[in-house]
């Protein structure tokens, strides 16, 4: 294996990258994690990962927190137009028409992942979010009555804590040379908390997705410059199965989620200590459909994303022992987008190898 790739070691995780495992205090890292996670509560990141492939050698394992903090107060409306965020929720225009008010929304996540390296070029990862939606609203029905009012009504003020979606992935690395890598990977998700909604569209009050879903992720990462960089592209889909949902207004029947996508085109550099990244990011969703009705309420989302770090993986290339960590602070602004808020905000991410 050449220079670059043993240069390179603290970007994509190669065999150098072992010397992460040697030296590590479990119990420094357990109270530098509570410390962290008490700092970033007061913190305001958003949801995000940064497209980098966080590939762990065999025995090393990688812990990662995040927080986000975002307020939704406008959206994107079907047409791509800026609307206050109630009109971008009720679509049809007769409830409109008798529909007083507005709402918003703020909401806070705490993102905990886990990795550990079972071979070097299988990895297993563990995602759990814990998630806070407070929805405010003063929206009135004016005159409105029957499903125009059961509408209207079925955006309540009202909280929601509670945990998220919990996945589990399983990443192949198939390729890993002086010039670029790839790795492919497949998982689940699993409503870790009750779904408890009236509504299967992106207008919808809830901590979890509506139902379990199979993910494929994929990952490549080039390296045309300078030691140090990368461009990266991430792929990330999740194809939800059909449930039974009753609607706000009173209609039962099985709801099929629409599919997500996610993809993400990158370019990052590190320098001994510091590093930057920027990336733009495209979501999207595909629509929903309750007892065969097509909703048509697919969504999608452009922003775009810039990071600054600062860590000490540096010092595993050259053979220093100790717990290695990394923190990044990351701003995005969404550029564009149809049936999705507006919202923009800070992200803090800690990430720790053990």
């Amino acid at each position: 294996m050449g220079d670059s790739v043993k240069q390179n070691d603290r970007l994509r995780g190669g065999n150098p990258g072992q010397r992460l495992a040697q030296g590590v205090h479990t119990s420094s890292w357990i109270l530098g994690a509570f410390m962290l996670v008490g700092l970033a509560g007061w913190a305001m990141p958003a949801q995000a990962d940064s497209p980098e492939e966080l590939f762990v050698p065999e025995g090393v394992h990688l812990a990662m927190v995040s927080v986000l903090s975002s307020q939704q107060n406008k959206g994107w409306s079907d047409q791509g137009k800026i609307q206050p965020l109630a009109l971008v929720w009720v679509q049809d225009p007769a409830v409109r028409a008798v529909m007083t008010g507005g709402a918003s929304r703020s909401l806070t996540v705490m993102d905990f992942r886990w990795r550990q390296g079972l071979t070097d070029r299988w990895n297993l990862e563990y995602r759990l979010p814990m998630k806070s939606i407070q929805q405010k609203s003063t929206l009135a029905p004016n005159g409105a009555a029957g499903a125009a009012l059961a509408e209207i009504n079925s955006f309540p003020n009202q909280t929601l804590s509670g945990f998220g979606d919990l996945e589990v992935h399983s990443h192949h690395r198939v390729y890993f040379g002086d010039d670029w890598t790839m790795t492919l990977g497949y998982g689940f998700s699993v409503p870790a908390s009750p779904v408890k909604t009236t509504q299967p569209g992106f207008q919808t009050l809830r901590l979890t997705r509506l139902s379990p879903g199979v993910v494929m992720l994929a990952h490549s990462s080039w390296f045309p410059f300078l030691s140090a960089s990368a461009i990266d592209l991430d792929f990330y889909m999740v194809y939800l199965g059909e449930t039974a949902l009753a609607k706000f207004d009173g209609t039962t029947g099985n709801a099929q989620p629409g599919r997500e996508i996610n993809l993400k085109l990158g370019y990052r550099q590190e320098v001994a200590s510091v590093g930057f990244g920027l990336w733009v990011e495209q979501a999207s969703r595909g629509s929903n459909t309750h007892s065969g009705t097509n909703l048509r309420d697919a969504s999608t989302q452009t922003s775009l994303h810039g990071a600054l770090r600062l860590g000490n993986l540096a010092g595993a290339e050259q053979g220093e022992e100790g717990a290695r960590w990394r923190v990044e602070l990351e701003v995005q602004s969404v550029q564009k987008g149809r049936l999705a808020p507006t919202d923009s905000g800070l992200r803090l991410n800690a990430q720790w190898w053990y």
